[in-house]
């Protein structure tokens, strides 16, 4: 909705909406070299669907906005702070405004009153064509009339401060500081709106240079923006999720308000990376209710089989094959799991799955030609879930934290053996193998100091040794390999972040790969995968309860929001050749997943 001071005849203005994203303008006679922002009334778009949405799933959505929108009336007094995004390069114009105001967020196309104050930050240039190069600026607005640009100085990283209150019936004053270098800005300017809506918002402008039009433009990747000190009339607003706007671009959401701070008075706007491409959409399996996070595992392509502890404490399974889905079965009674179920495949048609027992000790179910057990396989009393891992064709290694804090493990070859402890304590949490060749196994925990630790069999076990990160292990660390010689491994940050270590003729040394903050914050480990040589994809479930995707091909993307709802688990995931199998528990506690490539 914000326009920059510039005059434009309607005659211009009316083919700025029509021209739309990414569209050339005439370059004769050619306008000042100044880029002009403008806005349109807030338009709503039809709600991506999701599974099952909880309230901050439930929001309106636009293809502009992004933020919280009040809609009582009578407001004659709003007040905001947030620190300016810094944005990110990208191969075209993107642009993103920051900004609080009031009567302009009916979303019916009646509002044309507007009053507002904020930031710019864009990656673009002056003319519309390369090079690009990120700009910020502090602008004020009073619909009809064009907005003004501040003279003011803005950084990345600088504390805004803005207000804007009723003085009279006819004056309101305006105000922004940039809290950081002490600048400020404050005139009454004349204002007759009705007071109907307020808000906080994040949003993709309208633009127009002299070589490049669009409208609404592609949003900038500002990261996140945090509001708080959020107020109302002079009051907390104690604002409500429902009040909430998603930003959809592309049918992706591309910004997404987290839930209300615990004061009700702040929240935070996160950029949402595109998805990774191919996915198909989710689809319900239903076999509820779920116990908890179901765990997925292939025995060849076209094959799946889905496990999970049951709500009472049996273990359930359900398999795709033959092109279609089967069950949901039950493998074990009621009352057999104390913890989740942990499933591998050691060659073509078998399956093991373990668990820890209600007496403690190791268990298990398999499958060739056919189902058998559960058998007990001694080993307890575990200290945490069993996890499996398989390097050769009908060779099992399974791991688990002893009660003394030490790494045991038992193995399978043409017999079972153990249990053994591979010493290695204190281990701090699930140790997680990955194989990458034959006879060749990596195990990782999180170690004291919240290091990532490993051991490592080759011709024998070595270790342990560790890996460093110290500070930075927060969760179980998840290992993949997608080559020979290869190993990736991820855990998440104390800093909620997502982090790695990777092997590739040595340990590269742990390193943060960032996340997008707010409502993609990691809530739980995350969850790796690889469908081929050199491709690596890793999922979590975000602090808006949301599925979340960071992807490698060629270079990170960290930070993709997926289009699947709320879910109401960690993430699964199995691979077959080229293609990525995603599982979750609904927040109806029945079995959801996506797939794609």
């Amino acid at each position: 909705m914000r326009r920059l001071a510039f005059s434009l005849g309607l005659g211009f203005l009316a083919a700025l909406g029509a021209q739309g994203a990414g569209t050339v303008a005439a370059a004769s006679p050619a306008p000042p070299a100044v880029t002009l922002h403008t806005h349109t009334p807030i338009p709503v778009v039809p709600a991506l669907p999701g599974p099952v949405k909880s309230p901050i799933r439930d929001l309106t959505q636009s293809d502009n906005w992004s933020g919280y929108d009040l809609t009582s009336g009578g407001y004659t007094a709003i007040t905001g702070c947030w620190t300016v995004p810094s944005v990110s390069p990208t191969a075209w114009p993107t642009y993103s405004s920051t900004w609080i105001g009031i009567d302009g967020g009916l979303g019916d196309g009646t509002d044309q009153n507007l009053i507002q104050t904020g930031t710019e930050q864009d990656w673009s240039s002056t003319n519309g064509l390369a090079p690009y190069s990120a700009e910020y600026s502090a602008w004020w607005e009073i619909l009809p009339a064009n907005a003004t640009t501040i003279r003011m100085t803005i950084t990345p990283g600088d504390v805004m401060c803005a207000s804007i209150t009723k003085d009279s019936p006819k004056e309101w004053t305006i105000s922004l500081k940039d809290e950081t270098t002490e600048a400020s800005f404050s005139p009454q300017e004349p204002f007759q709106g009705t007071g109907e809506t307020a808000e906080w918002i994040v949003e993709a402008p309208y633009a127009s240079t002299q070589y490049y039009t669009c409208g609404p433009c592609t949003l900038a990747n500002f990261g996140h923006v945090t509001f708080d000190s959020a107020s109302v009339n002079g009051v907390n607003p104690v604002l409500n999720p429902v009040d909430g706007w998603e930003m959809v671009q592309d049918d992706s959401f591309v910004a997404i308000p987290s839930a209300p701070n615990g004061s009700g008075n702040g929240f935070t706007v996160s950029y949402a990376s595109p998805p990774s491409p191919g996915w198909a959409g989710y689809e319900g399996l239903g076999s509820g209710p779920l116990g908890g996070q179901p765990h997925v595992i292939s025995s060849g392509p076209g094959n799946l089989d889905v496990f999970w502890r049951g709500t009472d404490n049996g273990l359930w399974h359900t398999w795709y094959s033959g092109g279609q889905w089967h069950g949901p079965q039950a493998l074990a009674p009621a009352g057999s799991l104390a913890s989740d179920p942990s499933p591998v495949s050691s060659e073509a048609g078998a399956l093991d799955v373990f668990w820890e027992g209600t007496d403690g000790n190791l268990w298990h179910v398999w499958y060739q030609n056919g189902w058998h057990g559960p058998q007990s396989l001694g080993g307890g009393p575990l200290g945490s879930a069993p996890q499996p891992v398989s390097w050769g064709s009908g060779q099992i290694d399974v791991f688990w934290k002893g009660t003394d804090g030490n790494l045991w493990h038992m193995w399978y070859l043409n017999g079972w053996y153990g249990p053994q402890s591979l010493g290695g304590g204190p281990l701090l949490s699930t140790p997680h193998p990955v194989s990458w060749g034959f006879g060749n196994i990596d195990v990782f925990w999180e170690g004291p100091g919240e290091s990532l630790v490993h051991e490592w069999y080759g011709n024998g076990w070595q270790g342990p040794q560790n890996l460093g990160g110290a500070g930075t292990v927060a969760a179980d660390p998840e290992p993949v390999s997608w080559g020979p010689g290869n190993i990736e491994v991820f855990w998440k940050g104390a800093d909620r972040n997502l982090w790695q270590d990777y092997f590739s003729n040595g340990w590269a040394g742990a390193a943060s790969l960032g996340g997008p903050g707010g409502a993609g914050t990691l809530i739980s480990n995350p969850v790796p995968a690889s469908s081929g040589v050199g491709l690596l994809n890793v999922f979590w479930q975000g602090a808006d309860g949301g599925l979340w995707e960071a992807y490698y091909q060629n270079g990170w993307m960290v930070g993709a929001r997926m289009d699947e709802g709320t879910i109401g688990s960690a993430p699964s995931t199995s691979s077959w050749p080229g293609i990525l199998n995603v599982f979750w528990e609904g927040t109806d506690q029945n079995l959801w997943y996506d797939y794609g490539g």
